[in-house]
């Protein structure tokens, strides 16, 4: 923000334009009494720039202390983020999801592995639900519909492999697009505290 960078300038502008206007001012020439009055409102603008200046840092102090947490909390999502939840959706859940196969009698075989990383998952991204509750809920109940989907076919005696691959496929769909905006929404928040924005 502007005033970050302008607030220290800004107050000395401030008191040297008023030094210069005091010095420019035309001098009373009433003795003594005109010198305490001079001297008066000297110390009246001295006491209100002090007032000013002592605001003007307090204000520039909160709002770095804030953006600095901010930051911080941005940084530590993006990371955790990278490390656990981009370890699921580029490696565990496609490869275990590939290892489900179909056999003569048209029904699901080898679930058991997908089935696991999607519990994993969930259980990874505990994390969320203490600093981000709304995308823990919608990230809990897109995992919880693909598993549906995994189960519910599975109990079935025959089912059409191209249906369920295309319900398995919308559902995983769902599960990514949830949580890629929420990846690129931290990468926007983190470019924009690097740019000071």
């Amino acid at each position: 923000m502007k005033i970050c960078r302008t607030g220290s300038k800004s107050g000395s502008f401030i008191m040297i334009s008023v030094f210069i206007a005091m010095q420019a001012a035309p001098v009373q020439t009433q003795g003594p009494i005109g010198a305490q009055a001079q001297t008066a409102n000297w110390d009246i603008f001295s006491t209100i720039i002090s007032i000013i200046s002592l605001v003007v840092t307090t204000v520039i102090a909160t709002i770095t202390i804030v953006k600095s947490q901010n930051e911080r909390k941005v940084i530590l999502e993006a990371e955790h983020f990278r490390q656990v939840v981009s370890d699921y959706m580029l490696k565990k859940l496609p490869e275990t999801r590939n290892g489900i196969e179909f056999v003569s009698d048209n029904r699901l075989h080898n679930c058991e592995d997908f089935e696991q990383a999607l519990r994993s998952f969930k259980k990874s991204i505990l994390y969320y639900k203490y600093m981000d509750d709304a995308f823990y809920s919608k990230v809990s109940k897109a995992i919880c519909a693909v598993e549906d989907c995994v189960v519910m076919a599975q109990n079935k005696s025959h089912i059409d492999k191209s249906m369920f691959d295309n319900d398995l496929t919308m559902k995983l769909k769902d599960l990514y697009k949830i949580c890629t905006s929420y990846y690129y929404g931290i990468r926007r928040l983190k470019i924009r505290g690097k740019d000071g924005g």
